[in-house]
């Protein structure tokens, strides 16, 4: 008999960081849908975002997933991606905005 092996498409180090993120959010008596919901995003969408980023060293392109991750980061007190608080200081100086 031959072993399957569950293949989800993602790697194991993406995985363990998804994993992580949820353990951090349980760790503050939260969750994805509540940290969702508190931030005026979709649930599916977070861990969409999550699931796809997770692990990953390059930054999104896109500004919702670039915003859910540096908020999953603020929420949980560490950077999802390295280097994502300094990019959003980068963009907020780029555009006018500060903070």
């Amino acid at each position: 008999m031959t072993e399957h092996k569950r293949t989800s498409g993602k790697s194991r180090k993406q995985r363990m960081a998804f994993r992580a993120v949820q353990a951090e959010l349980v760790a503050r008596d939260s969750s994805f849908r509540q940290f969702a919901l508190e931030h005026g995003y979709e649930p599916r969408t977070v861990t969409q975002v999550l699931a796809r980023w997770a692990g990953r060293n390059d930054m999104p392109r896109g500004i919702l997933s670039f915003r859910i991750l540096f908020d999953l980061s603020e929420a949980i007190g560490r950077e999802i991606i390295p280097g994502i608080s300094k990019e959003m200081v980068n963009k907020n100086t780029k555009d006018g905005r500060h903070g």
